[in-house]
This record gives C-alpha cells, structure tokens and sequence, in this order.
C-alpha cells in the first residue's frame, strides 16, 4: 500500500467503526458499556473526520506544489494497526452477544483510536510547516528594502505595500487555511515580479538624495541629513505629513 493511500484507508476504517458503534449506541443504552462506547464513539468521529479533511488537504497541497514531509514509519506502522484494530471492533460490535465494554475498552482499540488521533495531528503539522517552508524559500530577496515612500504614481506605491505585506508572512497557518494562502502567496508573488520594471522606473525617477533619506529615515537621522533639498521636498503635496520631529534625550 502506498503511502498516500495510508490515511484515507485509516479513515475508512474508522468510518466502518463509526457506522458500527453509532448503531451500537442506540440499542445498548441501558447496558453497562454504553458510557465507554459512547466516548469511543465520540473520539472515532472526531478522528474520522479529522483524518478526511487531512486527507483532503494534503492531496490539495502537494498539487499546488507543496512536500508535506512523508509519513514516518512508526505512523505507517500505526496505522495498519489501527485499521486492523478498528475493523476488528466494528465486525464484533456488530455481534450484541459480545460485552460492549470489554470491547471499547481494549487496549487495542484504545490504541487505535490514539494512533488514528496522531496521526491526524503530525500529518496536519506537515502540511503547516511545509507553507512555512514554501514561503520562506520563495520570498523574493530584498522585500523588507524596498522603499515605497515617495514613488510616483502613489498607485503604485499603495500596490507594493499590499504585495510586501502578503509576501511577508513570518507565522504559519492553519492546515485548514494552507489551500487559501498558498493561492494568494503565489497570485501575490506573481504579481510582484510583474511590477519589477514599474518599480524600477519609478526609483530611477527618484533623486537619489531622496531616495537615500527615505531608506535612512527608517530608523531616525539627525537634523543635518535634512539638506535644502529634502526640506524643499518635504514641502511639497504634504510628503512631509508623514514624519515628524523628535528630541533624543542626553543623559
């Protein structure tokens, strides 16, 4: 069995048992396992379905170019188990000759249930951690350094912005999210490369000497790196609207 086909099949599995206790549950209410089988119900549809969406998603992700890390081989071996375990419970619950809470309580069971749990949760941390690798292997370099202040038309500077803050993602995601937000990563990434000469010709338009008071400014000048030239250009359309004077303190 291949190792794409390990989750789905395990979430079968689970479904089986799912469809199995469910029926269980409602004619043994009055017996003494019915409170463990209801729990063991509980925490099998919240793995089935967890182990689905899984499933689903990571099929998604590796279309969209994403490399979830491979299943390791203690989860591989799980989750044959698992799936033996569980089908083994579901054929038995079927039998209302069987003790219900002998069966939902084996260690076997308990221990398939568990897997099937884990599993959910390590697949879906590989998928998160494989957009955080994504995007960071596919930022474009230098994306912190552009400066927008100051690019003519205030179009295309808006435009940057907007780009840089959708490209900038420094957390990761939830699994639920990865589809979504490696569409827009890429779109976003697109769209960058495609203004480069824009932004080129508009930095070239730029005079240097603003240019380089723009970059600096980021993290403070002293009053003498404002020249008559960047006083003139402060006061002009309110580009100074955005700065403002501040005392440092001696000590």
């Amino acid at each position: 069995m291949s190792e794409e086909d390990s989750v789905p099949m395990l979430s079968h599995r689970a479904q089986r048992m799912q469809l199995a206790m469910a029926d269980l549950v409602a004619r043994e209410q009055e017996q003494h396992g019915a409170e463990s089988a209801a729990n063991a119900l509980r925490r099998t549809v919240a793995a089935s379905i967890r182990l689905r969406e899984v499933a689903k998603v990571e099929a998604q992700a590796r279309e969209t170019g994403l490399e979830p890390d491979g299943m390791r081989p203690r989860d591989r071996t799980a989750g044959s188990q698992a799936r033996t375990a569980l089908r083994t419970a579901a054929t038995k619950l079927r039998d209302p000759h069987n003790d219900v809470g002998g069966l939902v309580t084996t260690r076997s069971l308990v221990e398939a249930i568990e897997s099937a749990e884990a599993i959910a949760s390590r697949r879906s941390t590989a998928i998160e951690d494989a957009f955080v690798s994504y995007v960071r292997d596919h930022q474009p370099s230098g994306l912190t350094d552009v400066v927008t202040d100051g690019l003519e038309p205030v179009s295309l500077a808006v435009r940057f912005m907007r780009l840089r803050n959708a490209l900038s993602i420094d957390s990761g995601v939830h699994m639920q999210d990865v589809i979504d937000k490696m569409r827009d990563f890429n779109a976003a990434l697109s769209e960058w490369d495609e203004l480069q000469p824009e932004l080129a010709e508009a930095q070239r338009r730029m005079e240097p000497a603003i240019k380089e008071f723009l970059r600096a400014v980021r993290t403070g000048v002293s009053w003498s790196f404002i020249t008559p030239e960047i006083r003139a250009w402060l006061d002009q359309e309110g580009n100074g609207a955005l700065f403002k004077v501040v005392r440092r303190e001696e000590f």
